[in-house]
């Protein structure tokens, strides 16, 4: 597949349940009319939206021949739900199925050659879901983030898991009696001095003209972290097999391990794409690592959507 016309996204909106997610819909330039094309659901990391590096890579796949759909989690930008700004893994993962849903009402839309894409958190809903959401053929997780373990085990900074559910527990029993519900930012206003290189890098990518959005609000609701130490990525992820995945890292990343984990798990068909000098941010937008990515992608749902 190949294409240099760029395309512009077509807003469009889908049902999860009585929500309405909101999405932007590329199509390949100078689709053919009456032509089913391979499609992927591309999900954003924690924190971001469909206008960020999900929006970016949705665009730069659709050029490649795919028609690519980056959507709004639910409860988290232009999507509906209420209360907002939840991370909630099980919604996340029925956010997922509902894409693939939506894609497969499209006349242009080859529903037996869906795919996945995932970005950051993104990455570990998309592999997370896939054992049991058989339509996606072929999954890929660029510079995966684990929140589960994120959760569990505290990253970059390590805190007092314990601790942490006794003031959750509370904090429930606060909000049944009609407390307001607690919502943490995921930044401070300013940016701490002497932190970790991966908290320095979300700093200039989600609060800096780079990729700052409106949308994208970086606050979540506090008690989910209960429900985020519940989760698991790969607890089951060698059910997969035999639709292949990929997992997409930069040498330089500070997550390189969240994927490492779930590679050692997966059964083939898996692949492990390493970039050099590349951190775990760089692999959202930068100009020299991007195209490297995408020309991956491509070859690997070229084959994994069998032909494509």
């Amino acid at each position: 597949m190949s294409a240099t016309k760029s395309v512009l996204p077509t807003k469009v909106t889908f049902p999860h349940q009585f929500t309405a997610m909101s999405g932007n819909l590329f199509v390949p330039p100078n689709a053919e009319k009456g032509k089913r094309y391979p499609a992927l659901v591309v999900s954003h990391p924690f924190g971001g939206v469909k206008e960020q590096t999900a929006g970016l890579y949705a665009e730069k796949m659709a050029e490649k021949g795919y028609v690519t759909l980056a959507y709004d989690a639910s409860h988290q930008g232009e999507s509906g739900g209420f209360p907002r700004d939840i991370e909630d893994p099980n919604r996340r993962m029925e956010d997922i199925r509902c894409a693939i849903d939506y894609l497969t009402t499209l006349p242009n839309v080859d529903e037996e050659r869906i795919g996945l894409l995932g970005i950051c958190a993104g990455g570990h809903y998309s592999l997370g879901v896939g054992p049991t959401e058989t339509r996606a053929k072929a999954i890929a997780a660029v510079s995966l983030w684990d929140l589960g373990m994120m959760a569990r085990n505290g990253f970059p900074v390590p805190y007092d898991a314990a601790a942490m559910l006794v003031e959750i527990g509370k904090q429930r029993t606060r909000e049944a009696r009609g407390e307001t519900i607690r919502k943490d930012p995921s930044f401070l206003e300013q940016k701490p001095k002497d932190i970790p290189l991966i908290i320095e890098e979300s700093y200039d990518y989600y609060r800096t003209p780079r990729a700052q959005h409106a949308n994208s609000r970086s606050v979540f609701k506090f008690t989910d972290f209960a429900r985020l130490m519940d989760y698991n990525y790969y607890w089951q992820i060698e059910k997969i097999s035999p639709r292949p995945i990929l997992f997409v890292v930069g040498s330089e990343a500070a997550t390189l391990f969240m994927s490492k984990a779930g590679y050692e798990k997966a059964s083939d068909p898996k692949e492990w794409f390493e970039i050099p000098g590349a951190t775990h941010h760089r692999l959202y937008d930068d100009a020299e690592f991007v195209p490297k990515v995408v020309a991956k992608l491509d070859e690997f749902f070229v084959s994994g959507l069998q032909g494509g």
